[in-house]
């Protein structure tokens, strides 16, 4: 009986979450809540939000593992989250890697923003943060926002908070040396004077000004304005500057502004502090400013404890949290339902294939009352992740054809459980514009049935038309079509797919892609190898700094997930800049400059001109679904599996982790 229910529940649930993305005085979307520096940049720096590996292995026959003495005995207003994804010890995302539950332990530590939003998205300035803020319309087209800080701030070691913390966010990770260090350094992007700082131009950020100990202003480019977003690129987090460059030998790094622009002294080079900075991002014992501290963290069990941070100001309406320890604990999904009910976690978040989701429902039914569950839309989906820049998946006709020849609606239905839809771009069914585009955007759209006729025409239409020996296809057999490139040299008609372990959807992929008589009948074949999700980021990444073999053109496909947080914008995600497709800003690597307009420019209207914006969205999505930089298989229906002794638990597409804890309590 409690399924029907469910189902019913959720309509419900995802029209609440639509209507409170069309709130007129806010912009629909913006940052994730919990005081984190601003989504805006983390979404700005990574191919879509967080990724993650929907690595969910149906329930079969879980061995637990040995858990150790903390999980064992955790104490009084514990909460023990189990995660799917493996942290990796980078905590520091998204200037290096983006992995969600990495990305989930930074904002439990970082806070203090000026501005936040709220679980339904509604975008705020954060009153306990900014005492004043003024916003300055200059006659060259730019727009400034300067804020004046509180007093009394501080770090969880004691350091206050001043405007210098500010702005040394904004220097440090746009700077010449963190990119050096192979890093993305997109914090202060949409700033003036950003690409001759990050150059080395300028030793100033002149959109960037120090004014005093409690005052700083950020001077957004002309380019930028209006934009639909805009209160997200204003949204700035404090940095505590002497645990990044912790290097006594080269002194104190200070943060000057003589009146051009607030700058590093000239002691701040890679020599004197690439170490420091390599040795702080993989080291999460840092000072805090959000709701939580470090406690320990176990890179053998994977295994993060956090404890209340009695120092954070609270969010923007002022509430801290009361949960005094939060662990994060990895776990396989084969075992994570098993973990739930033998008291291993109290709290399953992302549950999204209908194994789980059922097995959840058994637990929850069970008539002890002892687990409850809340669901909410996705703002994301899962994908397979095209290379466009290696044959074969360089030809759009062959991505076509693989759509083609995957039957996503089975798929769909096998994986999720009837609790998730195909759709048909980079979208996700808790995102307010997809549900208001749905009518126009669906004749514009190919579906992409299921159709393996369609999939040999588009083979022949690119080239892939011919045997090994360069003779006309016999019409079995593997195809191979002439390099254009390398005249004489035939290529064969074979797909290298990337998949991380223990996946279920990886597994579907074998049965229903890879080993489908149709493939082979296509003149295709697909070969998989299976790796570590860590592994697979740094190949969808070209990592060479994780170590040489990640930076070659190994692959032609990956599968794996994205999520994509309020106020998220495809900016420079289809870049066609070589320099920038060298650094791996546009995973995909597809260049197409009219894709690369839309996308960079759909979301430049102001926060009131809706209709202009989705109007953009949609011819954004339309030429998107041409080209299938992506081949989309789901949105979903998320949920949230926990023990009832978590009250006051929820959450929403565009919600975080870390606003769900700040709000619960435990009743032990």
């Amino acid at each position: 009986m409690k399924k029907r229910i469910v189902s019913l529940l959720l309509p419900v649930v995802m029209a609440a979450s639509v209507l409170a993305g069309c709130t007129p005085s806010t912009p629909a979307t913006q940052p994730t809540t919990g005081g984190s520096t601003p989504s805006t940049t983390t979404a700005d720096s990574t191919p879509a939000g967080t990724t993650t590996a929907d690595s969910t292995t149906p329930l079969t026959a879980a061995s637990l593992v040995e858990r150790p003495d903390i999980i064992k005995t955790p104490g009084k207003n514990t909460v023990i989250i189990g995660t799917t994804t493996e942290p990796t010890g980078d905590f520091a995302p998204p200037w290096w890697q983006n992995n969600a539950t990495d990305n989930d332990i930074k904002t439990f530590v970082e806070g203090a923003a000026t501005v936040e939003a709220k679980m339904d998205g509604e975008l705020l300035i954060n009153k306990s943060v900014v005492a004043e803020h003024k916003v300055t319309e200059n006659a060259d087209g730019t727009k400034t926002y300067e804020f004046k800080i509180n007093d009394g701030m501080v770090f969880s070691d004691g350091t206050p908070i001043t405007a210098t913390n500010y702005v040394a966010s904004i220097l440090l990770f746009s700077s010449p040396v963190l990119q050096k260090l192979n890093a993305k350094p997109t914090y202060g992007n949409y700033y003036v004077g950003y690409a001759d700082f990050l150059e080395g131009k300028t030793k100033e950020f002149s959109g960037v000004r120090l004014i005093d100990d409690k005052t700083f202003s950020v001077t957004i480019d002309k380019e930028y304005v209006p934009s639909f977003y805009e209160l997200t690129q204003a949204s700035v987090g404090p940095t505590h500057l002497d645990y990044w460059l912790n290097n006594s030998a080269a002194g104190k790094v200070e943060i000057k502004d003589d009146g051009k622009g607030a700058y590093f002294s000239d002691n701040f080079t890679e020599e004197n502090f690439g170490k420091a900075i390599e040795s702080a991002k993989n080291n999460p014992d840092r000072p805090a400013s959000g709701p939580y501290k470090v406690k320990e963290w176990d890179p053998t069990s994977k295994i993060m404890v956090l404890e209340i941070n009695d120092k954070y100001v609270g969010n923007w309406e002022g509430k801290k949290p009361s949960i005094n320890t939060v662990i994060f604990r990895h776990i396989t999904s084969a075992t994570a339902m098993d973990e739930l009910k033998t008291g291993g976690v109290d709290l399953l978040t992302h549950m999204m294939s209908g194994t789980e989701i059922n097995a959840g429902f058994t637990l929850v039914e069970d008539g002890s009352n002892k687990f409850n569950y809340f669901a909410y839309p996705r703002a994301g989906y899962g994908k397979l992740a095209f290379v466009a820049d290696v044959y074969p998946t360089k030809d759009v006709e062959v991505r076509q054809a693989i759509a083609h020849l995957l039957d996503r609606n089975k798929f769909t239905q096998a994986f999720t459980g009837g609790f998730g839809t195909v759709v048909n771009g980079p979208y996700g069914e808790g995102q307010w514009f997809y549900k208001e585009s749905q009518a126009a955007l669906a004749p514009r759209l190919n579906q992409y049935a299921y159709d393996l006729n369609a999939a040999k025409e588009l083979l022949d239409k690119a080239g892939w038309n011919l045997d090994k020996d360069g003779k006309p296809y016999s019409g079995t057999g593997l195809r191979y079509k002439e390099n254009p490139d390398k005249k004489g040299e035939f290529m064969p008609l074979i797909i290298k797919w990337g998949s991380s372990e223990n996946n279920a959807v990886s597994e579907l992929l074998v049965t229903q892609l890879q080993k489908s008589t149709d493939v082979a009948a296509a003149g295709m074949e697909i070969q998989q190898t299976v790796m570590t999700f860590e592994e697979l980021l740094n190949y969808v990444y070209r990592d060479a700094s994780q170590g040489e073999k990640y930076g070659a053109k190994e692959f032609n496909m990956f599968n794996f997930a994205s999520n994509f947080p309020v106020g998220y914008v495809p900016r420079d995600e289809y870049t066609t800049d070589e320099k920038k497709l060298a650094q791996g800003y546009n995973t995909n690597f597809i260049v197409d400059k009219q894709l690369e307009e839309l996308a960079e420019g759909f979301w430049k209207v102001a926060p009131t001109e809706k209709e202009k914006f989705l109007e953009g969205w949609q011819n954004y999505i339309a030429r998107w679904n041409e080209l299938l930089p992506d081949l989309p298989l789901y949105s979903n229906q998320i949920h949230d599996f926990f023990n009832a002794k978590i009250q006051n638990y929820e959450s929403s597409a565009t919600g975080g982790l870390v606003d769900s804890i700040l709000y619960a309590t435990v009743q032990d």
